[in-house]
C-alpha cells in the first residue's frame, strides 16, 4: 500500500480528469486501523495500520507543537492545527507552478470543508488542499483550527504520477477520520 506507479500502470493513480468527487465513507472502512490523540490538543485521527505520525518541530520555530506529519511510504498528509486565536500560521508560504482548483467537499469532523487540487503544469494533481471555506482557509471545528495537504513525498509534479483513485481514498479517509473534542 501507498506506493505510487504512472497512472497507466497502476489503478492508485489516475489522471486528473478521472479524479472523483469524495465518497461517503462508511465507519466499517476503517477496520484494523489505529488511533492517534494527540497529547495537549486532544483532538484524533484515524490511520492505517503501515501509516506513522511524527511531530515536526525542526524546520519551523514557529510550528513546533502544531504540526504533525502522517505518512507511509510515498504519500503524506502535513497537518497543522493551533486553538482559535493563536498567532499560528496553518498554511505554507510557497508551493512551486501550479495552479489550485476548486474540487467539491469532504466531510471533516462533522462539517463539509473545502477540497482544493494542486494541479502541476504536466496535469497531474500534486496534492490535496483540505480548507474551511470560500474565505477562510482554516478548518475551524470547536475552538480549533485545522490544515491538511495530502500529497505524494518525493515526487514534485513528476509526469505520470498524480493523486486519485485508492490513494486518494485512503488519504481523504484519514482526514475525514478527525475527531475534535
Amino acid at each position: 500500500r501507498g506506493e505510487c506507479a504512472p497512472a497507466s500502470q497502476n489503478e492508485s493513480a489516475s489522471s486528473p480528469t478521472e479524479i472523483p468527487t469524495a465518497l461517503p465513507i462508511d465507519p466499517a472502512d476503517y477496520q484494523g486501523w489505529w488511533t492517534y490523540t494527540h497529547p495537549i490538543y486532544n483532538f484524533s485521527i484515524m490511520l492505517p495500520e503501515d501509516w506513522k505520525v511524527e511531530e515536526i518541530t525542526a524546520s519551523d520555530p514557529l510550528m513546533n507543537g502544531h504540526m504533525l506529519n502522517l505518512y507511509t511510504e510515498g504519500l503524506d498528509i502535513r497537518m497543522t492545527f493551533r486553538r482559535t486565536g493563536e498567532d499560528i500560521l496553518l498554511w505554507p508560504t510557497g508551493v512551486g507552478a501550479g495552479e489550485f482548483i476548486p474540487q467539491g467537499t469532504l466531510d471533516v469532523a462533522g462539517q463539509p470543508a473545502r477540497r482544493i487540487y494542486f494541479v502541476c503544469p504536466t496535469g497531474e494533481v500534486n496534492s490535496i488542499w483540505y480548507q474551511g471555506g470560500e474565505n477562510a482557509p482554516n478548518i475551524q471545528r470547536g475552538d480549533l483550527e485545522f490544515g491538511f495537504i495530502f500529497s505524494q513525498t518525493g515526487i514534485y509534479c513528476q509526469e505520470g504520477f498524480s493523486l486519485g483513485g485508492k490513494v486518494q481514498r485512503w488519504g481523504e479517509m484519514i482526514v475525514s477520520s478527525l475527531k475534535v473534542p
